[in-house]
């Protein structure tokens, strides 16, 4: 029996208009289509996309085209596919995956425990572990074994699209307990037949990782200016100690010592005004996370007597219909 309680958004993000990315949304829709009632599949085509990409995917249901401007990279145009899906649990996609994995069961385990599912290879390289850590730093769940596809619910995606860096929320979910990951074991035959990423795109991960993690870097920087700067008027001090108790010193000693002193607490002072105002700024620009509330859970049916008022009678998986009523004077029915 057809799952029709919930509504499925598909998101895939690198097809081009090609047969064989055809066939593997065909396969997906088919997939899809076999579990649930309501479901939606989400394309990125380039501004420019002809009567081409018409014609490669007009066989795939439920298929809806986002025309998006160029120059977006694929995190935006997940973003993008993202924000646009109206699901009540949301798959984001590569076509280079959908053939290893069970998208179905998927989206199945992400909404019956309510956490994000994210698809694991099984394997990493030393790049990979290098990405890891780097990733540690931005405040993200880098690990080596994620792929690019994954599920979650509405209420878990709003809250990843609140997240300031919401590109990489999406791709590597945050540290955060109280957003709950699962893994889903994709097939043995991925590692072998499916199409790995380049070395550019690692890069770029990489370089978007980095820039993440200003926030503790400056936080670090603030740190060091602060035993910078308090150093500095320890030995300051000292300098003039010995300068007033001291009988013999070092001609030029207290004076070039006192210069490094002041040099010292004014690099500090400096770093330490530079890191406190750019985290302050960053504070600014973030958005705030307006989702303190995780979860809702409540017994009240709004629309339990609907069918009696509206004389409809209807049973899940069958037609509604209308039962006719008599008419009495003073009521209408």
């Amino acid at each position: 029996m057809l799952r029709d309680d919930i509504l499925i958004s598909a998101c895939v993000h690198d097809v081009a208009p090609t047969a064989e990315s055809a066939e593997a949304l065909q396969r997906l829709a088919r997939r899809l289509g076999a579990t649930f009632r309501y479901w939606e599949i989400l394309l990125a085509v380039p501004a420019d996309a002809g009567s081409d990409w018409t014609a490669a995917f007009g066989a795939v249901a439920n298929l809806r085209l986002l025309r998006l401007r160029q120059g977006l990279g694929s995190y935006r145009v997940r973003a993008v596919l993202a924000t646009e899906a109206i699901g009540d649990v949301v798959l984001i996609a590569s076509i280079n995956e959908t053939d290893f994995l069970d998208a179905s069961q998927m989206i199945l385990q992400a909404h019956d425990t309510n956490s994000i599912v994210i698809a694991d290879r099984g394997k990493s390289s030393f790049l990979d572990m290098a990405l890891g850590v780097a990733g540690n730093g931005s405040g993200f769940r880098v690990n080596a074994r994620f792929m690019q596809t994954l599920a979650m619910p509405r209420a878990l995606l709003t809250r990843l699209l609140n997240q300031p860096e919401k590109q990489l929320a999406l791709r590597f979910p945050p540290r955060d307990l109280s957003i709950p990951i699962n893994l889903y074991r994709a097939d043995a035959d991925f590692l072998t037949k499916g199409r790995r990423r380049g070395l550019g795109s690692r890069l770029h991960l990489a370089q978007r990782l980095i820039v993440s993690s200003a926030p503790n870097v400056l936080l670090t920087l603030s740190v060091a200016s602060c035993l910078t700067a308090l150093v500095g008027f320890l030995f300051l001090i000292y300098v003039i100690l010995v300068w007033l108790f001291h009988s013999t010193v070092q001609p030029g000693w207290v004076t070039t010592s006192a210069i490094l002193a002041v040099s010292a607490g004014f690099l500090g002072l400096m770093g330490l005004g530079l890191s406190t105002g750019m985290q302050k700024i960053i504070d600014l620009l973030a958005r705030e996370d307006n989702d303190d509330i995780l979860e809702e859970i409540s017994q009240i049916n709004v629309y339990a007597g609907i069918h009696e008022d509206l004389n409809v009678h209807y049973e899940r998986g069958a037609i509604p219909e209308v039962t006719a009523t008599a008419a009495t004077p003073g009521r209408v029915t």
